[in-house]
């Protein structure tokens, strides 16, 4: 795509760890990206890829996660938080929008 406004422009994606977001349930042992399943101790690398995957998209601009967080409350939210967190800080992105869920919402 074409660059309209050039030095104004950022690169946001979204970003969710997709097998919680749909299960609403934490699986720290499970991850997903764009080469499919990963178990064990790639489930984590895994979710790292996801996030660089997402960013490599920009073209010619700064990028930011536009949106990241824990789609849900429930036992593991601090284990899923603390997991994309890891994620972020292994990816590096320029700069982080954290979502905070509330069931009031």
């Amino acid at each position: 795509g074409e660059i309209l406004f050039p030095g104004k422009q950022v690169w946001s994606p979204h970003w969710y760890d997709g097998l919680t977001l749909i299960n609403c349930r934490y699986r720290w042992w499970l991850g997903v990206d764009e080469k499919g399943l990963a178990l064990g101790p790639w489930a984590q690398p895994a979710k790292s890829r996801g996030i660089r995957a997402v960013l490599s998209q920009r073209e010619r601009m700064p990028s930011m996660v536009g949106e990241v967080g824990v789609p849900w409350m429930g036992a593991m939210t601090g284990q899923a938080m603390l997991s994309t967190m890891l994620a972020l800080e292994d990816t590096a992105p320029d700069a982080v929008t954290l979502w905070n869920y509330t069931p009031e919402h």
